[in-house]
């Protein structure tokens, strides 16, 4: 079940978009039921190993940036993110390419630097996402680069999120070369502002450990986490926007083995157990 055109995949990320309202009164004890009814059962359907985790919920302040005409996001595939949390606290650039060929590393590339290194760590990211939503349906996938700046960088390079693209260019180069719907290359005063003026709280917990196992007996795993993102910015927008199940898997363990293909599958398998009645109740519709 090799990836297309067999380029290597640093991790994959599985994702469900639930019903924001199964968490909104209590998040936590949502959480623990789905691990229990829902995260828990579709394993020992497919095989898998789903252990519980006790948690304590944390929260962390999400921020996306573009310009007023979403020129980064809908035209030239960039997704701009800031997370401040004392378990998330990172910068990140996203480049979601329209084939998954594109896959220069530089093209997410910043000008931070540790003792004169680079502080770039860019991967190649396969994201499933299972949405269910009227204008997208089903089961969706997108390859991208992610360049993860982390917060103790940030700070010492006294980071302040920049207004226009010029600023953000100064991080991040290739921003200095999108150009507009027309194909015109965009202003560098072209001003850089919160996406639809949304402060998003994420409230998130990780509820459990999934452990995937071959034929071969070789074990991959990853952490089973819950998120409810909330609109905490003053705008028209809903309070509460969306609430997640997600799971991680990366593509080779600590000694750069690549991961088994058996194991991979069970990997598939309970994604789309995680789908079946009555599980799907709590998809987002």
């Amino acid at each position: 079940m090799g990836d297309k055109a067999h380029i290597p995949i640093d991790l994959r990320e599985y994702k469900i978009l639930l019903a924001a309202s199964r968490f909104e009164d209590d998040f936590e004890s949502a959480a623990r039921n789905y691990a229990r009814c829902v995260a828990a059962s579709a394993a020992d359907e497919v095989g898998a190993k789903f252990t519980d985790r006790h948690f304590l919920a944390t929260t962390e302040k999400v921020l996306f940036y573009d310009t007023p005409s979403f020129d980064f996001c809908k035209i030239n595939n960039y997704v701009l993110r800031r997370r401040e949390g004392s378990r998330q606290n990172d910068l990140t650039l996203k480049y979601r390419p329209p084939s998954i060929a594109v896959t220069h590393r530089g093209l997410v590339s910043s000008t931070f630097t540790r003792h004169g290194q680079s502080c770039d760590n860019v991967k190649l990211e396969k994201e499933i996402f299972l949405q269910n939503e009227p204008d997208h349906g089903g089961r969706r996938e997108a390859y991208s680069q992610d360049n993860v700046i982390p917060g103790e960088v940030l700070a010492r390079q006294n980071f302040v999120p920049p207004g226009t693209i010029d600023g953000w260019a100064e991080v991040f180069p290739v921003l200095s070369t999108l150009r507009d719907a027309a194909g015109k290359p965009l202003e560098g005063a072209t001003p850089v502002v919160v996406v639809n003026g949304i402060e998003i709280e994420q409230i998130q917990a990780t509820v459990g450990t999934l452990t995937f196992t071959g034929a071969d007996g070789q074990e991959i795993t990853a952490e089973a986490d819950i998120g409810l993102w909330k609109n905490i910015g003053k705008n028209d927008h809903p309070e509460f926007l969306i609430a997640e199940f997600n799971y991680l898997v990366m593509s080779q363990d600590a000694s750069r083995v690549e991961v088994s293909e058996e194991a991979l599958t069970q990997c598939e398998n309970y994604f789309e157990a995680l789908q079946k009645p009555p599980r799907d109740a709590w998809i987002y519709r």
